[in-house]
């Protein structure tokens, strides 16, 4: 009888430690959960909902100048990106119903020319192609 009541007392010894470490483990893998969604929304909100949202792009040569006017409907403030070639140009600007930018750029033969915003919730490229 004394056997049996140490062999009880000795499984409620070994059920108590394994849901000790049970919890610990579980607790370990909601904190490395939650760390992994901070970190990640972190990084979307910098690489994509940082972008302004705008509507009605246009991109058009200025004659045979080297001068390029963009158009376009800010819909939501945010940051935009003009690229040609290699070269990139990053202005943040603010809500306004029509808009205009216009650049010289310093390129030659062809050359795509774009404008980085974002629709909804992803980053969209809108981009033209021009004979310098």
């Amino acid at each position: 009888m004394s056997n049996e009541k140490e062999y009880v007392v000795s499984l409620k010894r070994q059920l108590y430690a394994e849901s000790k470490k049970k919890k610990k483990f579980q607790g370990l893998f909601v904190g490395s959960a939650v760390a992994l969604i901070i970190i990640l929304s972190i990084i979307y909100n910098r690489l994509v909902l940082d972008y302004a949202v705008i509507d009605n792009v246009k991109i058009q040569r200025q004659g045979n100048s080297r001068e390029i006017l963009f158009q376009f409907d800010v819909v939501e403030p945010g940051r935009l990106d003009f690229n040609y070639g290699k070269a990139v140009l990053t202005d943040t600007k603010t809500a306004q119903r029509e808009m205009e930018i216009r650049w010289a750029w310093e390129a030659n033969g062809d050359t795509v020319i774009a404008i980085r915003s974002r629709k909804w919730l992803f980053p969209h490229w809108d981009d033209k192609e021009f004979v310098f």
